[in-house]
């Protein structure tokens, strides 16, 4: 019997129809190659290997590579959609006589505009070989004389390490300077630098050596240096870890601007667990100030890494999720964690499968969408991932992601996914033997199209109630949490394997930037009070 609870206006149309593929299949999405070995480069050689990587709200993407060029000088390159972009040894508009020695991380804004740290050649020597910036134009070179305040008068820089750029074409770089006030002769800065029409305007310290930041007592020695242990958004946040003076067991902190978010020594989101160490550990910011972190905690070494978002606990080492159960997390690799403004969150994990040709994977929040072993690419199976620095990335709205991986064809490649507006909130309930029903939304949620909802993963022939809202209230509900505010309720039973395929069609009527959620609760003897629930999803309808 089907049963509903008033209609959301113009809402979806709920029917049970014949099985989908399914929630957590890694091949549910299509994946197109960005670039791979063997393609040519125009005018510089075919592609040997693939390097940084980074993508866009527009699905642009850019890719660093290096080529078969019989000119080991100039053999990299760097390569969009239309083609090369940059080209190891190519000439740059400034300084004169300047060419490009080589690249350093890539970063490319929604605009299309990309900000680098570049090293140099034909420069007067080893104190100028270096410059930020923003495209082709040079914003400001090694050995220029700072003008932020902070400073003292006449410091110069003598080196960059990495470059952040935002959507108002302002830079956060990872500085190194020699400021006559502090004693060591190489000085830590990150520095936000405004610009306009590709010319420097301003120079902000957001933090240095020698600082000393609210809440402590001891002063910055250093900043940590890498890709992903610093971010920045569209509102000009920083989000960065001060390596401290003092004891070593609480000298790693993080601060968002001048906030402590988490520091070594102090409570962790797991109850009594600290946070151990800080140090290199990555993180990321998205444009509403929501940030994320994977750092290491106190204790058990077989839960001791941890991933968590706003300050709560995302994933453990020693979870387990539907689309590796009944294996645990052991890692979660050596690259990034990501968090675009949908809240969508990317990240590598690793776990116990004694096959270990398809025990690692990429994770969009809870859900598993690239697999070792088992995701086919143009036809070939994913052999391994790089779950390293710049092995992946999700642009800013979370609406495509971008990976690297080794095919089973001996391709090495940067692969493209368009992910779709369906946002996984997490909040199930686990049920029989320990596994928590999974939710996945698929379709572009456009008017008129065609979309289904997915669970997987749950009780098999069992009593369902799917819950659909326009808000989210989190409201305590059987041991568990219910994520939607309901305006519908429908009831359904899943089939002999726990599954549950939901088709609707999105009317014409609905409001485009309508935001709806969505959860399935199942009758569940092996659940706290009975009932087992999957995650809630979000989904936003598009124009």
């Amino acid at each position: 019997m089907t049963r509903t609870r008033s209609i959301l206006p113009t809402a979806l149309v709920l029917a049970a129809t014949t099985p989908l593929a399914l929630a957590n299949d890694p091949n549910a999405h299509d994946v197109a190659v960005a670039l791979a070995e063997g393609d040519a480069v125009t005018g510089v050689g075919l592609v040997t290997r693939i390097d940084n990587i980074v993508v866009n709200n527009d699905g642009d993407w850019r890719v660093e590579a290096d080529t078969d060029n019989a000119d080991t000088d100039a053999d990299s390159v760097l390569v969009g959609p239309g083609g090369l972009v940059l080209q190891e040894d190519g000439a740059l508009a400034a300084p004169a006589g300047a060419t490009l020695n080589s690249f350093d991380a890539v970063t490319l804004n929604d605009n299309g505009k990309s900000g680098f740290n570049h090293f140099l050649s034909g420069t007067t020597g080893s104190g100028d070989d270096s410059g930020v910036y923003l495209d082709g134009d040079l914003v400001i070179q090694e050995s220029d004389v700072s003008i932020a305040a902070g400073l003292s008068a006449g410091t110069p820089y003598i080196g960059f390490f990495e470059v952040k750029l935002n959507d108002s074409d302002e830079l956060l770089v990872m500085a190194s300077v020699d400021d006559p006030a502090i004693s060591s002769t190489v000085d830590r800065a990150l520095v936000l630098a405004t610009t306009s029409g590709g010319a420097l305007t301003g120079e902000t310290i957001v933090v240095k050596e020698g600082d000393i930041l609210p809440g402590q007592t001891e002063q910055v020695d250093d900043l940590e240096t890498g890709p992903h242990n610093f971010a920045f958004n569209d509102a000009g946040q920083s989000l960065f870890i001060a390596d401290l003076a003092g004891n070593t067991a609480f000298d790693h902190a993080l601060y968002l601007d001048g906030t402590l978010l988490a520091q070594e020594g102090n409570a962790s989101p797991v109850l009594g667990r600290e946070w151990s160490s800080l140090a290199s550990a990555e993180v990321d910011l998205n444009n509403d100030g929501d940030w994320i972190v994977s750092a290491s905690l106190t204790g058990d070494a077989a839960s001791n890494l941890l991933i968590a978002v706003n300050g709560a606990k995302m994933i453990q080492e020693g979870d387990t999720l539907t689309g590796i159960a009944p294996f645990t997390l052991t890692s979660f690799g050596t690259g990034p964690v990501h968090i675009a403004d949908n809240g969508t969150t990317l990240w590598f994990g690793d776990w116990n499968d004694p096959d270990t040709t398809q025990d690692t994977g990429l994770f969009l929040n809870d859900q598993l969408v690239v697999q070792e072993g088992v995701t086919m690419v143009d036809g070939s199976t994913v052999m391994t991932l790089r779950g390293i620095q710049d092995g992946y990335d999700l642009s800013d709205d979370g609406t495509w992601m971008i990976f690297e991986a080794l095919l089973a064809d001996g391709r090495e490649g940067a692969f493209l996914i368009e992910i779709g507006p369906w946002t996984s909130l997490g909040k199930g309930l686990a049920g029989t033997g320990g596994v928590t029903p999974c939710l996945t939304g698929l379709g572009d949620m456009t008017l008129l199209s065609s979309n289904a909802l997915e669970w997987d993963a749950a009780p098999a022939s069992a009593f369902a109630a799917v819950f659909v809202g326009a808000s989210q209230i989190d409201l305590p509900f059987y041991f568990g949490t219910l994520v939607p505010q309901p305006t519908v309720i429908r009831f359904f039973f899943t089939n002999g394997s726990g599954e549950l395929n939901l088709p609707f069609t999105v009317p014409g009527s609905v409001i485009p930037g309508t935001t709806l959620y969505v959860q399935g609760w199942f009758e569940d003897a092996g659940a706290p009070a009975g009932y087992s629930a999957s995650n809630g999803v979000k989904v936003t309808i598009a124009p």
